[in-house]
């Protein structure tokens, strides 16, 4: 009897680490392929910019992955109600990425085109994915991707020297940006009209989905249409924010792996076996 319950225990706590994993980040500075999540809002002096790493991570996510941020980072900057959706003018968030702007590069062993571009389109009904957006031409997704590069690659108004934000798991770079610099969160979006194709990539301003914790951000990859492997808008998952500052990402195809199919199979000839057993001892 003891040994079947101590069995039991083990299958509950291996099923439990094998569907619930999540990942949380790891120490990172910025370099081409990584995806970076930023806060803004009107009237706020500064933009807030996290570094999250590599997307081949996001790409390759089989569950949800967990990012603590620093709530005492986001209220300095935007204030104690940071993330309420009472506010006059709500923080907007949103996530961006890019790849090389002439070569095809390899990032977490995954093969990204030049210029291929990620980032997030926000829901505009909790829960509903939002509408893909268009790929573009190699010049023109070229002129976004390089900017991105440029304004926050290291020793470029980024994350050289930053602090990593206080309290997260793995200690996130993180930097503060003057809303109104050439190299500013803030500027990308109002410089850059692709990023606002049918949407932008900020977290939606009006409907149900109002607040930067009441939202959910839908990311996409894009290829150019003429690059020299081409591919349809990829959507890769999304993102979802907790007044906590705990960010969590959940994979558009996160399903268990096969190891866990196999503890999960083991747990079912287990309850079998034990029923037999009570029903054996009852008779």
């Amino acid at each position: 009897m003891k040994l079947a319950k101590k069995m039991s225990a083990a299958l509950a706590l291996a099923l439990v680490a094998a569907l619930g994993t999540s990942a949380h980040a790891q120490s990172v500075s910025y370099n081409e392929g990584d995806l970076l999540l930023g806060f803004n809002q009107t009237g706020a002096a500064d933009n807030y910019v996290v570094d999250l790493g590599a997307v081949s991570n996001f790409i390759n996510a089989t569950g949800s992955l967990t990012f603590d941020l620093s709530t005492s980072d986001l209220t300095s900057t935007f204030g104690s109600s940071w993330a309420s959706n009472s506010q006059t003018n709500l923080v907007n968030w949103g996530v961006i990425g890019g790849s090389d702007v002439t070569n095809t590069i390899t990032v977490g062993g995954d093969t990204l085109q030049a210029n291929t571009l990620f980032y997030t389109i926000g829901e505009q009904t909790l829960g509903n994915q939002s509408t893909a957006p268009t790929e573009k031409s190699n010049a023109l997704q070229k002129s976004y991707n390089g900017n991105i590069n440029s304004n926050f690659a290291t020793g470029s108004g980024g994350f050289s020297g930053t602090t990593p934000t206080s309290g997260s798991t793995g200690s996130l770079q993180a930097i503060n940006q003057t809303a109104g610099a050439t190299n500013s969160w803030s500027y990308e979006l109002s410089s850059k009209t692709y990023f606002g194709t049918g949407n932008n990539i900020e977290q939606p301003t009006t409907g149900a989905a109002d607040g930067p914790t009441d939202s959910a951000l839908d990311l996409y990859e894009l290829t150019p249409t003429n690059a020299s492997i081409t591919k349809p808008t990829t959507y890769l998952g999304s993102f979802s924010l907790a007044s906590s500052g705990v960010l969590t990402f959940t994979n558009a195809s996160a399903v268990p792996e096969p190891s866990s199919y196999a503890l999960i199979g083991l747990g079912l000839l287990f309850l079998v076996w034990r029923l037999r057993a009570k029903s054996a001892s009852a008779l």
